[in-house]
């Protein structure tokens, strides 16, 4: 419907945001240059805290869209995840093809 009657290429209204459509207003900038600037300089732990609605996931994606092919992203959607679950899910996405029992299984 949207499509025809405004001549749009991509429906408007998307389950998940698309981040070609990600406009940087100042703070959106701050936050993406601080990400950029933490992960290529800094080690360790990077947090991104906001209201709903305000971005902060297609920040995220807009930053790994930018980081190029010399990292590995993995994107964990459930944050409540049991240890061994998380371990497992993060050994799926790094194309581990193992199951682990442990954690220190993992880190071997």
């Amino acid at each position: 419907m949207y499509l025809s009657f405004y001549r749009l290429k991509v429906k408007p209204f998307q389950n998940s945001t698309n981040p070609g459509f990600f406009w940087l207003g100042e703070m959106h900038k701050e936050a993406l240059a601080i990400f950029k600037y933490g992960i290529l300089k800094m080690p360790g732990i990077l947090v991104l805290t906001g209201d709903v609605g305000t971005g902060k996931t297609t920040l995220i994606n807009v930053l790994i869209n930018n980081l190029g092919d010399n990292f590995i992203v993995v994107k964990v959607p459930d944050p409540d995840l049991e240890e061994i679950d998380f371990v497992n899910y993060l050994a799926d996405k790094l194309d581990f093809n193992k199951k682990f029992t442990s954690k220190d299984m993992f880190y071997r």
